[in-house]
């Protein structure tokens, strides 16, 4: 992994601050600006202190993610860094304090992935990103597991605040929940990020004890909305949940099959729709609606039913009697070097 020279970055910060000049009270640089007696009137992203400079506050904010500006106070030595969603609000006067945007930010090619931000970045920190895995389509933000080594999440659940079981096509196409917590990225998302290059996925999962487990498959690729988001997965590679995607049963297996929701039945099996009778939320099932759940009505007591509710990974839920549901469950995926 590439990470960033301090030392570096603040004597190129400090050479950027010497290409200027001044405007009516406006340092205009290279790279950014500075309005002396003027603050950005939002709420900031994240509030320092004890930050001696503004070349330091303003690196703070070149080196974290989705800063685009920052307030500074030399006399308080606070550092207001500002999102990027935010950076367009309302410019005020206030003594004592100085306005920067961070134009660099603006400027930087998007990056393709968690792999690329962890790659390119000194801020290592899980959170949410901005990724642009096709060029030709907008970008859009992602939850990056950065202390597992760059993985970009898909799907998290882990309380049941969100609703996965009864959600239509729609949602499941374009995402739902919140990024921080509980979520589906997007069926869209997920192909555009899966047809960008070669990916491998892992599942991690909890069961109702609390243990954790994980799988790991590649090459891994959702095919786009004409081809019904049907599922590329190749075989185990590692992990400690076994596998319940392919190997129990061949007849089982959910490489080549298509997504289905509750108005949209595209699975394999004769006496309905799995993800309508079997409360289990969107997925990929095949004619015996499948060994794995992910989606399905969350179960807080751990119980589980086959026809009712309960998150499954065949291999962990069905070990022993009474069958228990999954507590928690992710799905990631990262480039393949």
């Amino acid at each position: 992994m590439m990470c960033c020279s301090l030392i570096v970055v603040l004597m190129t910060t400090a050479m950027f601050f010497l290409i200027h000049h001044n405007i009516q009270g406006c340092v205009i640089s290279k790279y950014y600006k500075i309005i002396n007696g003027k603050k950005l009137n939002v709420d900031a992203m994240k509030q320092l202190s004890d930050i001696e400079t503004k070349q330091f506050c303003i690196l703070k904010c070149q080196i974290s993610a989705d800063c685009e500006a920052v307030n500074y106070s030399p006399l308080s030595k606070t550092c207001e860094l500002i999102h990027r969603q935010n950076s367009n609000g309302l410019i005020i006067s206030v003594d004592g304090w100085l306005y920067s945007e961070c134009y660099p930010k603006k400027q930087d090619k998007m990056k393709r992935d968690c792999s690329d931000h962890l790659s390119s970045s000194c801020n290592v920190s899980n959170g949410v990103y901005t990724i642009q895995p096709n060029p030709r389509k907008p970008a859009f933000e992602v939850f990056c597991d950065m202390t597992d080594g760059g993985w970009t999440v898909l799907q998290k659940r882990f309380d049941g605040s969100v609703s996965f079981y009864d959600k239509l096509w729609k949602a499941y196409k374009s995402g739902f929940g919140n990024l921080n917590g509980e979520h589906w990225l997007g069926n869209d998302n997920i192909h555009s990020l899966t047809a960008s290059g070669s990916y491998g996925i892992k599942f991690d999962l909890q069961d109702h004890h609390g243990s954790w487990y994980d799988a790991y498959y590649e090459p891994f690729y959702i095919h786009s909305e004409n081809e019904n988001y049907r599922l590329s997965i190749g075989p185990y590679i590692s992990g400690t949940a076994n596998d319940s995607i392919n190997n129990i049963k061949k007849s089982m297996g959910l490489n080549g099959q298509n997504f289905t929701t509750n108005d949209r039945d595209n699975d394999l099996w004769s006496n309905g729709n799995c993800a309508l009778e079997r409360n289990s939320g969107g997925w990929f099932y095949n004619k015996q609606c499948s060994y794995v759940r992910l989606n399905a009505k969350y179960s807080f007591n751990g119980a589980y039913n086959n026809t009712v509710m309960g998150i499954r990974w065949q291999s962990i839920t069905h070990k022993t009697q009474p069958f228990k549901s999954l507590k928690a469950s992710t799905m990631k995926v990262r480039r393949i070097n």
